[in-house]
């Protein structure tokens, strides 16, 4: 059913998605041109990429707990898995990565966040693309989180803290410690009721600019209407959705607008 609710949402999303010639927005003008058309090769793009390989070539099984699914008897799901499995089934296409690193570049936010770190891909792209902010990572088990760790000391990001535990009881610690908030990744617990508890907790730190990217926002029927409460918030003024991340920006002083752009 999952197979045929996201083909479907797909083959609206491309009905409806637009080039930015059919933008007349200054701003998602030049997000389009400066963040989403650049190809231009990073010398981070192979330190990042050589390490991903490296974790879709390790045949190691590791014991996973999952606290975004249940069982009958507990909060959480454990499995064994191999790290190659979760490498190329849970870490973000290289595309993906690419546009996160591109984002944070032009950008430039001081303080990140990271809901669901796994092991570590899309933690490596954000943190090199910025090496003078700060990001926190949040990994629900422990054993995924060691590899994320791994990673990021592999390719040199040492402006990153990777915190083990429950989205919900670590989040606010992380966001203690950050203080104020320019810049989130949540890819983590994709339901509806913990996406807009995120976004709830989030937006009271974000400083005007901030931005927020909600991964498989076309995920499941409760995604979706999930990211339509969040395009309705106040505290909105544009976003994006490129159909398996939707961008959210906090800037006060733009006229609130929704758009959907080819990715």
């Amino acid at each position: 059913m999952k197979f045929f609710f996201m083909a479907w949402s797909y083959l609206k999303y491309k009905l409806k998605a637009k080039t930015k010639h059919a933008v007349h927005s200054p701003f998602v003008f030049d997000f389009i041109t400066k963040v989403m058309e650049p190809h231009t090769f990073k010398e981070d793009y192979a330190t990042i990429e050589k390490q991903v390989q490296v974790l879709q070539r390790n045949m190691n099984s590791i014991e996973t707990v999952d606290f975004g699914a249940t069982t009958a008897n507990t909060g959480y799901a454990r499995r064994l898995r191999r790290v190659s499995s979760i490498a190329k089934k849970a870490g973000i296409p290289r595309k993906q990565g690419r546009f996160l690193y591109r984002l944070i570049e032009y950008y430039q936010p001081e303080k990140m966040l990271e809901i669901g770190s796994s092991v570590g891909i899309s933690t490596m792209y954000q943190a090199k693309a910025n090496p003078a902010a700060r990001l926190i990572s949040i990994e629900g088990c422990a054993s995924t989180a060691a590899y994320a760790q791994e990673s990021v000391s592999a390719v040199n990001a040492d402006n990153v803290k990777v915190l083990i535990g429950q989205f919900e009881h670590v989040l606010p610690i992380a966001l203690l410690e950050l203080e104020q908030l320019d810049y989130a990744f949540i890819d983590g617990n994709h339901n509806y009721s913990s996406t807009l508890a995120y976004f709830e907790l989030l937006k009271q730190k974000a400083r005007n600019g901030a931005v927020f990217v909600f991964h498989d926002i076309h995920w499941s029927p409760g995604m979706e209407r999930a990211w339509e409460v969040i395009k309705s918030s106040e505290e909105v003024t544009i976003t994006i959705d490129l159909f398996f991340m939707g961008l959210v920006f906090l800037k006060k002083e733009l006229t609130p607008q929704h758009f959907i752009l080819r990715f």
